[in-house]
Formats: C-alpha cells, sequence, structure tokens
C-alpha cells in the first residue's frame, strides 16, 4: 500500500504538464510511475511500461483515482506480458475516461462546488465572526469529502472492492438526481432567509429580483457565465462609487 499512496499523492499533480496533444498523458504516467517502478526492474521493462502510459488520456481530475488504482492492478496481474498489460490498460482508461470525467463534472463542479459556494455565502450573509472562518470553512468543508473520495476510491479500485460501473450508475441516479439538489434548494432558501432577515424586506426584494433577472438573461440569451460576472461586478462596483459620491 505503500506504493499507493505514493500514487495517492502525486495524482494531485496529474494537470501539471497537461498539453492539447496528450492532455493528461504525461501527467497520468508521473502518477502510476511509483507502481511501474516497483514492478519492473529492469531498465528496458520498465521504459516499455512508461511508453504504454505515456498517451492521450483525459478525466476529471478527482476521479483519475479510480483509473489509477485499477490500472496499477492490471499492472501487477500482467506483468509477465507486456503486451497483455498494454492492451487491458488502454482499454480500461479508454473506456472508463469519458464516464469518468462526466461523472466527475456532475458531482463536483455542478453541484458540491455550488452547494459550498452556497453555504460560504450564507455565512456572509450571517456575518460570522471571526471573518477568517468563512473562507476557512469553505476550503475545509469543500475539500476534506473531495480528497476522502480521491483516496478511497484509489484504494477500493486497487483491491477490487470497487466496481466502477456499478457506482456510475449508482451516483447517477441516487446523488445527483435527488440528494445534492434537495440539499441546494434548502440552503438557497436559507440564503434567502438571511438576505431579508439583514437587509430588510425592501433591499432584500431588491436583490433577489436583480438575481433573477440575472438568472433570465442568462437562461434566454444564453450570456456565459463570466461575462455575467464581470457585468455585475462592474454594476457594483459602480454603484458604490455613485452611493459614496
Amino acid at each position: 500500500m505503500k506504493t499507493v499512496r505514493k500514487i495517492f499523492f502525486r495524482s494531485f499533480l496529474l494537470q501539471s504538464i497537461w498539453n492539447y496533444e496528450l492532455m493528461q498523458g504525461a501527467g497520468y504516467l508521473y502518477c502510476i510511475f511509483p507502481k511501474l517502478k516497483e514492478l519492473y526492474q529492469s531498465p528496458f521493462d520498465l521504459s516499455t511500461a512508461c511508453l504504454r502510459h505515456l498517451n492521450y488520456f483525459n478525466t476529471h481530475p478527482y476521479t483519475v483515482s479510480a483509473v489509477l488504482g485499477r490500472n496499477a492492478r492490471i499492472e501487477e496481474e500482467n506483468r509477465l506480458s507486456h503486451d497483455t498489460a498494454a492492451a487491458a490498460s488502454n482499454r480500461f482508461k479508454l473506456q472508463m475516461g469519458g464516464p469518468l470525467a462526466a461523472l466527475g463534472d456532475k458531482i463536483f463542479w455542478s453541484t458540491w462546488r455550488p452547494f459550498t459556494g452556497l453555504l460560504g455565502v450564507l455565512a456572509v450573509f450571517l456575518r460570522l465572526r471571526p471573518g477568517f472562518l468563512v473562507p476557512l470553512g469553505f476550503i475545509l468543508i469543500y475539500n476534506i469529502p473531495v480528497i476522502r473520495f480521491r483516496y478511497r476510491t484509489l484504494i477500493k479500485a486497487y483491491t477490487g472492492e470497487l466496481d466502477l460501473i456499478d457506482v456510475v450508475k449508482r451516483i447517477n441516479t441516487r446523488f445527483i438526481n435527488s440528494i445534492l439538489p434537495a440539499a441546494g434548494l434548502v440552503t438557497t432558501a436559507v440564503c434567502l432567509g438571511a438576505v431579508f432577515y439583514r437587509w430588510g424586506p425592501v433591499r432584500g426584494g431588491l436583490l433577489l429580483g436583480f438575481t433573477a433577472a440575472v438568472a433570465l438573461v442568462r437562461g434566454r440569451y444564453r450570456v456565459s457565465a463570466t461575462l455575467l460576472l464581470y457585468a455585475v461586478s462592474l454594476a457594483v462596483f459602480t454603484g458604490s462609487l455613485i452611493v459614496k459620491w
């Protein structure tokens, strides 16, 4: 397990040498290299193993641990035959890279990150003190489950306890479609309550109306979220200058 833990720590650098030709391919080789070095003692065998992992690969950086764990086991089981190891390893990477990327986007980018962001907004509205607890709390609440997920996924994929196809099905049906959306609605309702409590009904209503208008513009005219963010920030900055003047 010592080598697998090395893979885990290296997985945080998966995208450090990202490029348009191999995407995460070079970073993936860097992550799995400790296992290759453990299995192949001769320079020729080690270089052969490295070359078969130095190919195109792309997935979500949080779900890559599942591919790394299973590939480490594949290398271990087929170390006596480079051809078999290469075929099994490459086939698995190609099959699971796309589904795990979509799964990671749904769980972490589209649900978990906005949910924890809403919690941070709620803490700001409630004016929690001392102030440094808000960003610190956001960092801890967001990252602790993510790191735990990455580590447990790597270990279970390596030991064979994790059925990736079954996990994708269960998470897609239960986690995405019921648990997190409900939690997001509850958190949004609490945030709105905090806005009206702190700002009063008039300013709270104006903020709510402004938020609805921004959402309507984005949905109707397909304006990018980044452009809207800049526009809203500019409007808030200009408004603050006018009020002070």
